[in-house]
């Protein structure tokens, strides 16, 4: 394996590692936003595309 080849592995972030980042950053934005009803499917959307630009990449497996 080239060390670019393990240098992109390092940095790759597993599709479970960002499903958990994304449940994070939903959570939180609904504790800032004083947790109200019915919003989760828009927490979880903000937080995916804050992650997205953000530049996060997901590992395809």
């Amino acid at each position: 394996m080239s060390d670019e080849q393990k240098n992109v592995e390092k940095d790759e972030v597993t599709q479970e590692q960002r499903k958990e980042q994304v449940r994070l950053a939903a959570y939180y934005r609904w504790k800032e936003n004083g947790e109200p009803q019915g919003t989760d499917l828009e927490d979880w959307l903000h937080a995916e595309s804050t992650l997205m630009a953000e530049g996060e990449e997901v590992a395809t497996e």
